[in-house]
């Protein structure tokens, strides 16, 4: 396992990071429930569900997740509708993003990182081509 520090950082990436930390703390205020709060209520109701009923929790996620996904996706500079492909696995996504929009991002690996983490799925961000020809909005 490696551990980046800020400080380690080149300038121009330090900003989004520093931007990110602050979204997740809720050093940033956003109006929306704090990342961390939400990753930590997703794994306790996660823990929970498990122990009830054996099973994995329906494909739903709350308001306050969905907001963070659009935060994060926003952060890494993607701004335009979120679309997914209708997947049937429960315990991925796959976001869609326009051709222009997807070689934009700043840092595909680490947002796909940090939303498999928030919304404890696999999590794939792919570019609109043929192999993706559908997608349904994001919810």
């Amino acid at each position: 396992m490696t551990v980046t520090i800020l400080s380690d950082l080149q300038p121009a990436a330090r900003y989004p990071a520093e931007q990110l930390i602050r979204l997740l703390t809720a050093q940033e205020p956003t109006g929306e429930e704090p990342l961390m709060a939400i990753f930590e209520s997703a794994l306790e109701r996660l823990g929970n569900s498990r122990s009830h009923n054996g099973r994995q929790p329906q494909d739903v996620l709350t308001a306050g997740q969905q907001a963070a996904v659009v935060n994060a996706f926003s952060l890494a500079g993607y701004h335009g509708s979120l679309m997914i492909a209708p997947v049937t696995s429960d315990d991925e996504r796959v976001f869609i993003l326009p051709p222009d929009a997807f070689g934009a991002l700043s840092d595909r690996l680490a947002l796909e990182q940090v939303l498999q983490g928030l919304l404890q799925r696999k999590v794939w961000i792919v570019q609109r081509s043929a192999s993706w020809p559908t997608a349904e909005p994001f919810h």
